[in-house]
């Protein structure tokens, strides 16, 4: 019986760079943020007898031939052999990888979603973990909310995120056959995450709030990952809450009564009334504001406003029940690499046993609007992230 040797890390590295360049309409709100992004993937396998290769699974509907010659003259390679009635397939060159101008290329000829801009939006509930929608557990992206609007059901335009359908293979270097090509059976992990500010953009925060949706096609399988580094354990957006939308610097309000966007049920009214002048700014929304910041305006944001004079207005959500989005975090779901073989962690796709040996997975990649890192500060910063993938390889 074949065995386990010491895993190698197969680098397949993905760098996104997105510069935020705030395209402000009217008020300084989390909805109203447009950004720019390219996305590039490079790496190399380090492994001698197995190298991992990455593509992307193309829509016939979407690419003809005109457009993957495209993609071929940029560097990805076409097999033929892979194509089917509805899709065809283009790979970087074994050990290689998918360079930014491929993937760019890739959705600029796709056509659907975002190339060079990326807008907030949000997932509200993920997965459907209470009673407050009725949504199924699949990653939907939603419009952020504008001022008035307790609650946006309008699915996001897919302009403002990005979707790339990746696949995986691994090819034998010393295979005796074309027959024996591609290994299947191969679980390919992510071992390593790096999200943070570019040199051009210290003291920024706003990477915290990008978020990836990994979709292998098996519905219990899928999740979000937060690329928050600093987190170590799993965890949860919340998705709803007061908000000042309206830029007016006080929590928003509906006939004298604070209004609490987003998925939540009230179960208990505001009864706190406002005894005659205006407060300090509340960090109702648990920004992390304390002191004599709580005084100082120019701290203000969508998520850290004023209690308005006189208004019924709510001093904690202890009486509302809030939606979530969970999320992991690369602590988790990361193999442990110190032994002989990968152990633990959180397979993300396996390479079929028979037929085209592919592994596919779908990745989502947008700025989740209800993260407090997304705020008016955030304009005009650039971060940087990468992802890196490994396997098992099985001794010959």
């Amino acid at each position: 019986m074949a065995g386990f040797k010491k895993l190698i890390p197969v680098g397949i590295s993905l760098l996104t760079f997105a510069a935020f360049v705030g395209s402000i309409s009217g008020s300084l709100a989390w909805w109203a943020y447009s950004t720019r992004a390219a996305v590039s993937y490079q790496g190399t396998s380090v492994s001698t007898s197995e190298q991992l290769q990455i593509g992307l699974k193309l829509d016939k509907e979407s690419f003809d031939d005109t457009k993957v010659a495209a993609l071929v003259a940029l560097g990805a390679e076409e097999d033929t052999a892979l194509e089917t009635s509805s899709h065809r397939y283009v790979f970087a060159k074994a050990g290689g990888g998918l360079g930014a101008e491929v993937v760019k290329e890739y959705l600029t000829q796709e056509g659907k979603y975002a190339v060079t801009d990326l807008a907030p939006v949000t997932t509200r509930i993920y997965p459907d973990n209470n009673a407050l929608t009725g949504h199924p557990r699949d990653c939907r992206l939603y419009e952020n909310i504008m001022a008035g609007n307790v609650i946006n059901d309008a699915e996001a335009e897919t302009s403002k995120y990005i979707y790339l359908p990746f696949v995986f293979r691994v090819m034998k270097l010393n295979a005796v056959s074309s027959e024996d090509k591609y290994a299947g059976g191969r679980n390919i992990y992510l071992s390593k995450l790096l999200a943070e500010a570019s040199a051009s953009s210290p003291g920024s925060q706003v990477q915290k709030a990008i978020r990836a949706h990994f979709n292998n096609g098996t519905a219990a399988d899928q999740f979000i990952l937060s690329a928050n580094t600093d987190l170590t354990v799993d965890g949860q957006t919340t998705v709803a809450g007061c908000l000042d939308l309206n830029n007016d610097g006080y929590y928003d309000s509906d006939s004298g009564t604070e209004i609490v966007y987003g998925d939540r049920v009230i179960n208990t009214p505001a009864t706190f009334i406002q005894d005659g002048t205006p407060t300090e700014m509340s960090d109702l929304n648990g920004m992390g504001v304390t002191g004599e910041d709580l005084a100082d305006m120019t701290n203000r944001s969508t998520f850290l406003a004023k209690h308005c004079d006189g208004n019924v207005c709510y001093t904690d959500y202890s009486g509302i029940t809030m939606g979530t989005a969970e999320y992991k975090v690369l602590n988790s779901i990361k193999p442990d690499d110190s032994h002989a073989i990968l152990s633990g962690g959180r397979v993300l796709t396996t390479t079929s046993s028979s037929g085209n040996h592919v592994a596919e997975l779908g990745i989502t990649i947008w700025l989740e609007g209800w993260d407090h890192c997304v705020i008016d500060k955030a304009a005009f910063h650039q971060f940087n992230l990468s992802f890196q993938f490994q396997i098992d390889l099985l001794n010959s």
